[in-house]
């Protein structure tokens, strides 16, 4: 398969930012309805549309509260189950497979499809041309219902954040290529005070000691800053930005005083789920837990700017009312924006580190602790991690070495999944998801779906398990293919080196590299 046949176009899945609840086993499951005509299937799938018609209740009655000018109900929603049934609404322009269906649950037209095409996980993508939210099924209907209302405004907001401020993300090719130090002792030390630092801020009722708050976690930032590259400072302003506002959506939603509004009369009614947001709190509470314990999270780094951006937006609404217009108007970032709130001394070595040794010695800050808490969660990290490659790699199974270093004048990203790329403790990367070509006449292509493979960005290889009897032979010819359930390999022209249980696939340039003028 050749790699112009792989993809059309970027999939980053963004996973969601949903906390699994600790009463998992007291959450109702809802039967998938069967197949059938989509007139049919809409009808089997009461809960899913009164909690559509919920969000779009909650977008006319507090959805300029989440985000000043946002009209929740102009953002395309598709709820997708794959291979089985999509669900459309608020689309201007719906795809010709969809069928609109009647149904007196939602007060906008409705489209269904069977056909899933293009729709993964949680995130936002064109669809028939237009920026479209996409949420999973299994996100909508298997969490208690403020918790899939609360995701799904985040997943919404991630659509509009893509119109009001396109540049403000981060590049997910940090990610991809292992440049981020995720197993930094100090870099995540520095990253759990800043956290803390936040939430004490949010703690705090005098506005004067607020920023105060503000000021020490900044100087912290802009100390452990000076450790990285300009790039990964971009990538983490950006990625604060792009997950951390839409987790501040949901902040916004789960802290807004409803004043006795207990939700849509059909949810009520149909939806053994829904607690009519008494439930809020609680899950507020979670969304705040991981700013005192960072590791809440989750595992990888990506995950950890969620919340961090979400505290800083939180801390702005306090600071500096109405920022949004700046954030949406200039280039400035959140921490930008909360320096210039905050009245921090950007640009003053001596005053930023007399504020970062303030931090240190802080009330509530145990700096020691800190770095050792930090040291076991490392520790434990790698361990985990050496398990899990393991149980993918186990000893003795045969392995395919893919060799890219001589066509990485182009790369092209088609599809990555950003929450499942795990740094390895020797500088290596681990992906689930994951859909790239190489070279200026594609000489190498690589799909893997729900398998996995190891990146090795110092030699500049990708590293599958695969079945002996798989294995090329030694004297295979070019153009070769090697596919398995989880994966796609296609080397145009290239060199295979032979092992015991083993072969490496050198891909090679096939047409002469472009001149530069």
């Amino acid at each position: 398969m050749r790699a112009r046949r792989l993809v059309s176009v970027l999939l980053v899945l963004a996973g969601s930012a949903l906390v699994a609840s600790p009463a998992a086993a007291a959450t109702p499951s809802y039967v998938k309805a069967a197949e059938g005509r989509p007139q049919e299937l809409v009808a089997r799938e009461s809960v899913l549309l009164a909690r559509l018609e919920q969000l779009r209740e909650l977008g006319r009655l507090y959805g300029k509260n989440y985000w000043p000018g946002w009209d929740i109900l102009s953002t395309p929603i598709a709820v997708h189950d794959q291979g089985r049934l999509a669900v459309l609404i608020q689309h201007p322009n719906p795809p010709a497979h969809f069928t609109r269906v009647e149904t007196p649950l939602v007060s906008t037209p409705v489209y269904v499809s069977t056909n899933t095409s293009g729709m993964l996980a949680n995130t936002a993508l064109p669809l028939n041309g237009v920026v479209t939210s996409m949420i999973t099924y299994d996100t909508m209907m298997t969490a208690e219902a403020e918790d899939a209302l609360a995701v799904c405004l985040h997943e919404f907001f991630h659509a509009y954040r893509q119109r009001i401020a396109p540049q403000k993300f981060g590049d997910i090719l940090v990610l991809v290529f292992g440049r981020y130090p995720e197993f930094s002792i100090d870099n995540n030390a520095w990253l759990s005070l800043e956290a803390l630092l936040l939430d004490q801020a949010l703690d705090e009722r005098d506005r004067r000691h607020a920023r105060g708050l503000a000021q020490r976690f900044l100087a912290v930032r802009a100390v452990r800053r000076r450790l990285l590259p300009a790039d990964l400072v971009r990538f983490e302003r950006g990625e604060e930005a792009n997950e951390g506002l839409s987790q501040y959506v949901e902040y916004r939603f789960l802290s807004q005083r409803l004043k006795g509004y207990a939700g849509t009369e059909p949810l009520r009614r149909l939806d053994p789920g829904f607690s009519g947001f008494r439930r809020n709190r609680v899950l507020l509470r979670r969304r705040l837990a991981p700013l005192t314990d960072l590791a809440l999270a989750g595992p990888t780094l990506r995950e950890r700017l969620y919340p961090l951006g979400m505290a800083q937006a939180v801390l702005l609404d306090r600071l500096w009312p109405g920022w949004q217009k700046e954030f949406e108007t200039t280039e400035k970032f959140l921490d930008e924006l909360l320096a210039d709130a905050a009245g921090f001394p950007t640009g003053d070595n001596v005053a930023v580190q007399t504020l970062y040794q303030r931090a240190l010695q802080g009330p509530g800050i145990d700096w020691k602790g800190i770095q050792e808490q930090v040291r076991r969660e490392m520790a434990g990290r790698a361990r985990e991690r050496e398990k899990l490659l393991a149980e993918l790699f186990p000893p003795g199974a045969a392995e395919l070495e893919v060799d890219v270093s001589g066509v990485r004048g182009q790369f092209h990203l088609h599809g990555v999944n950003p929450n499942t790329l795990l740094a390895l403790p020797d500088g290596r990367l681990l992906a689930r998801f994951l859909v790239v070509d190489f070279g200026y006449a594609e000489e190498c292509a690589l799909r893997v779906v729900n398998g996995a493979v190891i990146y090795d960005p110092a030699r500049q290889t990708y590293l599958l398990s695969v079945p002996p009897e798989l294995l090329p032979a030694p004297d295979a010819a070019f153009p070769l293919e090697v596919q398995t359930r989880t994966f796609n390999v296609h080397v145009e022209k290239g060199t295979i080196l032979t092992g015991t249980n083993r072969r490496v696939l050198r891909a090679e340039p096939t047409a002469p590299r472009p001149q530069s003028n």
